[in-house]
């Protein structure tokens, strides 16, 4: 989940990789990816694997606020766009909410 795109796209083609997993933080796959070095293109994969873009973890951290706090425009840019086009991402005031 960390910009090698060619290592998730095989873990979740190939080794049917749960794109919808969360650790015992609520973190998710979209979170580490967005405050890591993937690409616009890897947060499609996921999306389109099922993966959870409107989970909050423990912390009440969103993918959002992920992106944000790592000065991550590309990622934050996406998501908004993706929202405002009503791409059903789930996303709602709580990841917006500092």
């Amino acid at each position: 989940w960390t910009g090698r795109s060619a290592v998730m796209r095989w873990l979740l083609e190939s080794c049917a990789a749960d794109a919808g997993a969360c650790n015992a933080f609520g973190c998710t796959p979209p979170m580490w990816s967005a405050q890591g070095a993937a690409t616009v293109p890897d947060l499609e994969l996921l999306r389109k694997h099922g993966a959870a873009f409107a989970a909050v973890n423990a912390n009440g951290h969103s993918m959002l606020h992920k992106a944000a706090q790592r000065g991550r425009r590309d990622v934050c840019e996406w998501l908004l766009a993706s929202a405002m086009r009503c791409e059903a991402l789930g996303l709602s005031w709580r990841h917006a909410a500092p």
